[in-house]
């Protein structure tokens, strides 16, 4: 082999070493720190099918079928623990360890909020006492919608709301909305 093709060779395998050495340290690189998390209950069971939601990057996480989770999170942090059936804890990860036991406790039956359905006028009655249709919005995709206004994040979700936006100047929105609902 000539000397080009060698120092060509070596250039290659430099240039190559060079830009595959960031990615394997990307997760560090962004501040992130890996966080093992246990979602038990009060008796120490561990919690199946919770959801823990990240403040900082609007993901959220499904722990496995053992409660635990392994990712990698912001040290400022503040992330939220939800199980259906369970209370909600939030915690803030800068006043933890990184190794995170949380015990969520468990809800008195009609008490857990999957089974309230809030109302229009504002209040809530227990799902095993409605009759016909309702749609239902819940928090968690609401957070996941990237906007600034509600009305942005409820726009085509809800069955029987109307909205019409009057107003196209940035940052004063102007909305116009119309439930329909059963007279009386």
């Amino acid at each position: 082999m000539n000397k080009q093709h060698i120092l060509f060779r070596l250039l290659l395998t430099a240039m190559v070493v060079m830009l595959s050495t960031p990615v394997s340290f990307a997760q560090n690189k962004a501040g992130r720190e890996l966080v093992k998390i246990s979602v038990v209950d009060t008796s120490g069971t561990p919690v199946e099918n919770a959801r823990i939601s990240s403040s900082k990057n609007r993901h959220i996480y499904r722990v496995g079928t053992d409660g635990k989770l392994e990712a990698y999170l912001r040290a400022d942090d503040v992330i939220k623990i939800m199980a259906d059936g369970y209370d909600t804890q939030v915690v803030n990860l800068s006043a933890q360890s990184k190794e995170i036991t949380v015990k969520l406790a468990q809800l008195p039956v009609g008490m857990d909020p999957a089974s309230r359905v809030h109302l229009v006028t504002g209040e809530t009655i227990d799902a095993r006492r409605i009759v016909g249709a309702y749609s239902a919005v819940s928090g968690e995709v609401l957070e996941q919608t990237p906007t600034g206004y509600i009305q942005d994040a409820l726009g085509g979700r809800l069955n029987g709301l109307f909205q019409m936006k009057t107003s196209t100047l940035p940052g004063s929105p102007s909305w116009t909305q119309f439930i329909r609902a059963k007279q009386g």
